[in-house]
């Protein structure tokens, strides 16, 4: 089987020819900061020259791509040929035919099988990093079924200690790694600044608690915020060169010169034969490989050496690969030279949370194995990993050069694996009282928010509160309608802004707001529409059937909101419904917020006492409390919090109140990830004034 295997790789080599190295080729694109070293991988054989990557480093490298360029690494590193790797696996190719390619439709050589295009390989290159798709560092894929890894399949970098890097490939070696091969469902890290949730899911509740006592209830659009199940990526700005520099823009040609075409090839170059994956340089097919969307050789030899694996029988060789990905990959081609130790203690990240699970020892790894200068083999940028984040062909020759060097060093870190921040998160919500944005219809312009907005702009009324820019969450209470419509309820007290007073709560971080109150229809059922419509832009709204999740640090976090006159059964099953719709719909924490009480009471009332309770009861994390107009007292009840009443905030609805006390509640959480529960949690109240002058209201909290 062998000397077959031999002769059709030999063979495929002397109908080829002699390829032109593609490192030759003068255009090649890459960043300025990356040539020096992109040289030296090449120099060193860390890389193949002859592995065509094309012209442009800077684009992200491909499962396929990745994967021949660990082969090749191992290959070399090893002194075996890619025919050695293939007759030690029993991979059968596909027969060669011994005269160019017939013409379609007549009778091929040997076996018939399907003859495809390929090109020329040195069967001693290098390579660099491969795609996880295995156990323990499990591909991510659309779903979220596992997929039972072949048993059968030798992982050869499983040995427990240490080797000089020279220890042949054996196909005995057994696996150390998890027998599943988990999808990746982790939620990607959160877009907006200083680690604030980029979105909601606002799927309406369907229970029949809305509309509870009086509220708008269900006659109200649901006009939900962004979808924030996806939490997109706050990963780096720019690429980077795997050490926090930020790369160019554009990539920069090695020449000096801006052609990004490919150069002519050599008209002296044979024609290639119709045969073999391109990836593979002109090797042939393999006759029975481990996935069905794939015939190449490297391929299977990265299969077959524990490199890769994949989902539902595919491979997926064109896909692009990720940062979490590359770091799976490039742990297990570390493992087959023999290196399954970390020599440093590995990196903290910022976006730790944003790690897959899968991918979480790989991370630790590649951040804590060196080279031997020092330099880890992957590090992150502006103190996060980005593990969503495409990987490119630069960053990816870039960590084969420091794997290649990393074989000389021989130290380990104890107790890299169980380094701390990859397995919790810690989470800081702020939350404030009541918000009115504008004045009541019979107020006078001279001393009110509007003359406020005017002089000062939007920046103006949040900016003395600090906690609402360094934290991960923040919510309030808005208590009144932003619309232009002239109806209003026939009330003392009915308020409203303009539409264009919604930016205010985006430049003061917020981020929720809770509508369930008594001032939210008093311009009527347009006034409540046209609210929502001007607020969801800016902030997820909850109130009444309006329940969202918003993802924060990767973790699910749910608001129900409502208004609290009567405890009473259509309470207690608004409370129920919502903390069932809210788990079901993958909520992980659950926070209440309820407009009641009695208007400068100092102290809660039995019926918001039972309320929370109730609420603690049921299953939800935090209540909190607003109308009063002061503060109120703050419980712990059965380890949780409740702040009844957190008094006035930036106040339209009263230019001078007598009493400027007011709170900015701050709930920490620390939060497991693999288990999903909170494992400790504490808060502080904040003691705040509404106004920073004691005289009127300025409408600019400060600290009191």
């Amino acid at each position: 089987m062998k000397k077959r295997i031999c002769a059709a790789i030999v063979l495929a080599s002397m109908l080829l020819g002699v390829q032109a190295s593609a490192w030759d080729n003068p255009g090649i694109h890459m960043s300025a900061w990356a040539v020096n070293e992109v040289q030296s991988a090449y120099d060193n054989g860390a890389v193949s020259a002859d592995f065509n990557l094309g012209t442009d480093y800077t684009r992200p490298i491909t499962r396929g791509e990745l994967a021949r360029l660990t082969v090749d690494l191992i290959a070399h590193e090893q002194q075996l040929t890619i025919d050695d790797l293939v007759a030690q696996f029993g991979i059968a190719l596909q027969a060669v035919p011994l005269t160019p390619a017939q013409p379609e439709g007549e009778e091929q050589t040997e076996s018939g099988s399907e003859i495809e295009t390929g090109g020329s390989t040195d069967s001693t290159v290098p390579s660099d990093g491969v795609d996880p798709s295995k156990p323990d560092d499990d591909t991510p894929t659309d779903d979220t079924t596992s997929v039972d890894a072949d048993d059968s399949t030798p992982n050869l970098g499983t040995e427990p200690s240490q080797t000089d890097g020279n220890t042949p490939v054996s196909n005995t070696a057994s696996s150390d790694a998890d027998d599943n091969t988990h999808t990746d469902s982790a939620e990607k890290p959160d877009a907006a600044a200083n680690g604030k949730p980029s979105g909601t899911d606002a799927a309406p509740d369907e229970t029949d608690g809305a509309g509870v006592n009086g509220n708008p209830g269900t006659s109200a659009p649901d006009s939900a915020a962004p979808d924030d199940d996806t939490d997109t990526p706050s990963d780096m700005e720019q690429p980077t060169d795997n050490e926090g520099n930020a790369e160019p823009e554009t990539g920069t040609p090695i020449d000096g010169t801006d052609d990004e075409t490919a150069p002519p090839t050599d008209e002296s170059e044979p024609e290639l034969p119709a045969w073999g994956d391109p990836l593979d340089g002109g090797l042939p097919f393999v006759q029975s490989g481990s996935f069905s969307d794939t015939q190449s050789v490297y391929v299977e030899l990265a299969a077959r050496l524990g490199i890769v694996n994949g989902a539902d029988g595919l491979f997926r060789p064109n896909d692009p690969v990720t940062r979490a990905e590359a770091a799976a990959m490039m742990q297990r081609c570390m493992g087959v030279l023999g290196f399954t130790e970390a020599n440093q203690q590995p990196m903290q990240f910022t976006d730790n949370y944003a790690i897959p699970r899968w991918a979480v020892e790989s991370v630790k790894y590649i951040s804590g194995r060196t080279d031997s200068s020092g330099q880890a083999i992957m590090g992150g940028a502006g103190g996060k990993f980005s593990p969503q984040d495409p990987y490119t062909i630069e960053q990816a020759i870039l960590s084969l050069l420091r794997m290649q060097s990393s074989l000389a060093v021989t130290d380990i870190a104890e107790g890299w694996r169980d380094a701390p921040g990859y397995n919790s998160v810690t989470l800081s919500l702020t939350f404030g009282g009541d918000c009115t944005l504008g004045r009541g219809h019979n107020f006078a312009y001279s001393g009110s928010l509007d003359e406020m907005y005017d002089r000062k702009g939007p920046s103006y009324f949040f900016s003395g509160i600090p906690e609402f820019f360094n934290d991960d969450l923040t919510m309030v209470n808005f208590e009144g309608t932003l619309t232009n419509s002239t109806s209003y309820a026939n009330k003392t007290f009915v308020f409203k802004g303009r539409p264009a007073y919604a930016q205010i709560l985006d430049k003061g971080s917020i981020d929720v707001v809770a509508v369930a109150n008594n001032h939210s229809m008093d311009y009527l059922q347009r006034g409540f529409d046209d609210t929502i419509r001007y607020l969801s832009p800016y902030v997820a709204v909850s109130g009444y059937e309006r329940m969202p999740i918003v993802t924060v640090k990767g973790v699910r976090i749910g608001f129900a909101s409502n208004v609290g006159w009567s405890y009473d059964a259509a309470q207690r099953t608004f409370i129920t419904n919502a903390i069932k719709n809210l788990r079901a719909r993958g909520a992980e924490l659950i926070v209440f917020n309820y407009h009641w009480g009695v208007e400068r009471a100092y102290r809660s009332n039995s019926t918001q006492r039972a309320i929370a309770h109730y609420c603690i009861d049921q299953g939800a994390d935090l209540v909190i409390g607003h109308h009063p107009h002061v503060v109120q007292e703050v419980e712990t009840y059965k380890g949780k919090q409740i702040a009844y009443s957190l008094g006035n905030l930036v106040f339209g609805g009263n230019n001078n109140p007598s009493d400027k006390n007011c709170l900015i509640f701050r709930q920490n959480y620390t939060f497991d990830l693999d288990t999903r529960k909170v494992t400790s949690a504490s808060y502080k109240a904040i003691p705040y004034k509404v106004s920073s002058v004691s005289w009127r209201n300025d409408y600019h909290p400060v600290k009191a």
